[in-house]
C-alpha cells in the first residue's frame, strides 16, 4: 500500500512540477519581453551616442575649417605665449626662433639685423678691446631679438603675422591681395 501512495504521489508531484512550469513561463513571458526590449532600446541608445561622438570627432573646427598643413600653421595667441617665457626668449638662437618674428621681418631683415650689423659695428670700431665690443653687440643683438619677438606682442600683432601668412600663401603674384581668401584685411 505503501508503494502505491508513493507512486501516486510521485506521479502528481511531476505533474504539478510541469502545470507550475508552464504557468509560470505564462506568467513571466510579459516581463521577459519587457527586459528584452529594454535590451533593445539599450544598445541602440548606446549605437546613437557613438555615433553622434565619432560625428562630433569628424566635425571641423568652426573657426579654421578642416584641418590642414596651413591652418595649422596659424599661430594663436595662447599657443606664442605659452610657448616661451621671456627668459627663455632671450635663450633661443635666431633659427630656431625666427619664425615668431613680429613687425613683418623676414628671413633677410633678420639676417641684416642679427648677423651683418653686430659683425660690421665690431669691425669698424676703434675702441678698445675687440672681445668686450662683441659682448657688447651681441647683448644688443639679443635685446633686439626679445624687441621684435612676437612673444612680446599682443593678440592683434599676432593676427596680423596669420594675415600675413595668407596673403604669402594665397597670392598669385608679389603684393596681391585680391585673392577672395584674404581680401577683407
Amino acid at each position: 500500500m505503501f508503494a502505491q501512495c508513493k507512486s501516486y504521489l510521485l506521479s502528481l508531484s511531476n505533474n504539478s512540477f510541469y502545470t507550475s512550469l508552464k504557468a509560470r513561463s505564462f506568467h513571466t513571458s510579459l516581463l521577459l519581453q519587457k527586459r528584452h526590449s529594454k535590451d533593445i532600446k539599450r544598445k541602440n541608445l548606446m549605437k546613437k551616442v557613438s555615433k553622434l561622438q565619432q560625428e562630433k570627432l569628424q566635425k571641423p573646427n568652426v573657426i579654421t575649417g578642416v584641418p590642414t598643413t596651413f591652418t595649422n600653421s596659424f599661430l594663436r595667441p595662447s599657443q606664442v605665449y605659452a610657448s616661451t617665457t621671456a627668459v627663455q626668449a632671450s635663450k633661443l638662437s635666431s633659427e630656431n626662433n625666427h619664425q615668431y618674428r613680429n613687425y613683418f621681418l623676414d628671413q633677410k631683415d633678420e639676417e641684416f639685423l642679427f648677423n651683418i650689423t653686430p659683425t660690421i659695428i665690431t669691425e669698424h670700431s676703434t675702441q678698445g678691446d675687440q672681445v668686450k665690443i662683441e659682448s657688447r653687440e651681441l647683448e644688443k643683438v639679443q635685446i633686439l631679438k626679445n624687441l621684435t619677438s612676437l612673444h612680446n606682442a599682443n593678440s592683434k600683432s599676432i593676427l596680423l603675422y596669420n594675415i600675413q601668412l595668407a596673403i604669402k600663401e594665397f597670392a598669385r603674384k608679389e603684393g596681391d591681395t585680391g585673392s577672395a581668401e584674404v581680401q577683407g584685411y
